[in-house]
């Protein structure tokens, strides 16, 4: 999606990028983007989704959860994400996807 802040947009690498340092965190993340409008039960319920499709595998789990996140969100920009990152303590992380 293109970045309307920045104009950047947030691309596969970031994604994949992001599934690399973070995948035990994906949910955090999820919840802090929101990955679904419409609150928690909702955010939850795509949660136990995107868990259910790739059981065990959280780097994929993550990869799912922010691309869905990209494709459904008005929010979805590479700012917010970064925001979102920095709220939940991954700093470097955010740092790293702004100089991508």
């Amino acid at each position: 999606m293109y970045d309307v802040l920045t104009g950047e947009e947030i691309t596969q690498k970031h994604i994949d990028h992001i599934a690399e340092t973070i995948a035990g965190d994906w949910k955090k993340l999820a919840n802090k983007l929101p990955l679904k409008e419409g609150g928690v039960a909702k955010c939850n319920t795509a949660i136990k989704q995107i868990q259910t499709q790739n059981p065990g595998d959280l780097q994929q789990q993550c990869v799912d959860m922010l691309t869905e996140w990209m494709t459904s969100a008005e929010n979805a920009t590479k700012s917010h994400l970064c925001k979102c990152l920095r709220d939940m303590g991954k700093k470097k992380t955010a740092n790293e996807v702004e100089q991508m």
